[in-house]
This record gives C-alpha cells, sequence and structure tokens, in this order.
C-alpha cells in the first residue's frame, strides 16, 4: 500500500471510527448531564430510552424501516451486531448507567464511570485499529491500552484527584483488554470503575475523598 493510501484511509473515517466517535461525544455528554440533573430525573430518562432503545432495536430486527435509525445504524453499527442486536452498544450503555444510577448515588462516581468508558474505550479502538502494532490478547494492541489509559486518565482528571483518576483509568484498561467475545465492554468498563472508585470513596470517608 501507497504511503498516500495509508493517509487516505487514516483520513476517512471507516464505519467504526465513526461509530467510535459518537461514543466519545455520548460519554462526554452524558456525564455532564449525571452533574447537571437530579438523580431521579436520570434514572427516568435513562429507563425511558433504555425501553425506547430496545423496542427501537427489535423493529429494526424483525425488517420495519425507520428511516433516521437506519442510516445511524447502517452507518455505524457493527454488522455482526446487525444480524444479532442492533443497537447493542447503545443497550449495554444504557443498562450500565442505570445500574450505576441505581446503586452509586455520588454523581461524580458515576460520571466518572461513563467518562472512562466514553473517552478510554472511544479514543483506545481509534488509534488501536490504525496504529496498533503489537498484539495483546486478540484484537487489542499495546498501544491502544496505552491511549485508554491516557485519554481517560487526562479527562478524569477534570473529576478526580490525580490518583483516583490513575486507579480509575487502569481499571478501565484492565477491563477493555478483555474480548469483547467475552464480556461487553460497555457494561463492565463503566460497572467496574464505577465500584472501584465507590469502594476507594467509603474506605478514604466519603465521597468527598474522591
Amino acid at each position: 500500500m501507497l504511503k498516500s493510501d495509508r493517509v487516505h484511509d487514516w483520513l476517512m473515517p471507516s464505519r467504526e471510527i465513526k461509530r467510535k466517535s459518537v461514543h466519545i461525544i455520548a460519554g462526554i455528554i452524558i456525564a455532564y448531564l449525571v452533574l447537571l440533573l437530579t438523580r431521579e430525573v436520570l434514572i427516568i430518562l435513562t429507563v425511558i430510552g433504555l425501553v425506547s432503545t430496545l423496542l427501537i432495536s427489535c423493529l429494526v430486527k424483525k425488517g420495519f424501516n425507520i428511516p433516521v435509525i437506519d442510516w445511524i445504524l447502517e452507518s455505524c453499527e457493527r454488522e455482526s451486531a446487525m444480524m444479532k442486536l442492533p443497537g447493542k452498544g447503545v443497550i449495554m450503555f444504557i443498562s450500565s448507567l442505570l445500574i450505576l444510577l441505581l446503586i452509586i448515588h455520588d454523581p461524580v462516581i458515576v460520571a466518572s464511570a461513563i467518562l472512562t468508558l466514553g473517552l478510554g474505550d472511544g479514543f483506545a479502538t481509534i488509534v488501536g485499529k490504525n496504529l496498533g502494532k503489537h498484539r495483546l490478547i486478540g484484537k487489542k494492541s499495546i498501544e491502544g491500552s496505552l491511549t485508554f489509559f491516557c485519554a481517560s486518565f487526562i479527562g478524569l482528571l477534570f473529576l478526580l484527584g490525580p490518583r483516583f483518576a490513575i486507579i480509575a483509568a487502569f481499571c478501565g484498561m484492565l477491563i477493555e483488554i478483555i474480548p469483547q467475545e467475552i464480556v461487553d465492554d460497555n457494561l463492565t468498563i463503566p460497572l467496574g470503575v464505577g465500584l472501584i472508585l465507590m469502594i476507594l470513596g467509603s474506605v478514604g470517608g466519603g465521597g468527598s475523598s474522591i
């Protein structure tokens, strides 16, 4: 492949890059909303979002044409997910948010868990697919994992102290290394990071220590 072709492939976003770009933006927006809105309002909105997404997924799988949704799925969704459960990533993402809201009352911890997923997983995939040379497990690369840690750590510094940001970013990175065929990281990363921060906050004497 010519150098110009490689540059062209990098500049022209693939389906996966577009999907992860949406992933990053959604993570930032949702983390902000978690800090802005009350827990009760967030739970209601999340339940509505989850039910709506499940309904849309079922309709798409049954062959119904939903103009805007069809365009989004064709542009961003993985082909394997389209065959099994359209919008699976979104469903897992919303499910993880709902579980976090139900078990954790500290909005900073919930926002941190969501931000770790949005930034870490999003940038890790973009960098790993384009620059990943050294493989870890399956399709995971050292470059992608390091990007996960750096991106999530930098983002978490806006919410957490450096010590907790490092722990959360490292925890998320370890969970992300697990192949998607075993677990869906849209569910496990936020839950893992959220639980770790909740435990650390309790040991440290409360949410203020985070």
